[in-house]
């Protein structure tokens, strides 16, 4: 009985992990638009439609690092597509 508990309690651990990845995630996003906006703007739709598709914790730690420096959207832009492209 304990080996199933250890089990139950590992698996929602791993459920649990997955979770707040996913919300790392989303909230990475979110920043990545606010600084966009805050420098920019606006914010092409097509930047948020791509960035929508990513699930990657690292990648959307590096977008958010180039959503701060780039000089231009359409750069942040290029390097969005560069990024998809890559990975």
């Amino acid at each position: 009985m304990q080996n199933a508990a250890s089990y139950i309690t590992g698996f929602n651990l791993e459920i649990t992990g997955s979770i707040v990845r996913l919300q790392q995630v989303e909230f990475a996003r979110e920043y990545i638009v606010r600084i966009l906006m805050a420098r920019f703007g606006t914010v092409p739709a097509e930047v948020t439609e791509v960035l929508s598709i990513s699930w990657d914790e690292d990648l959307m730690g590096e977008l958010l690092e180039q959503a701060a420096i780039v000089p231009a959207i359409e750069e942040f832009h290029q390097v969005l597509i560069d990024q998809f492209r890559t990975n």
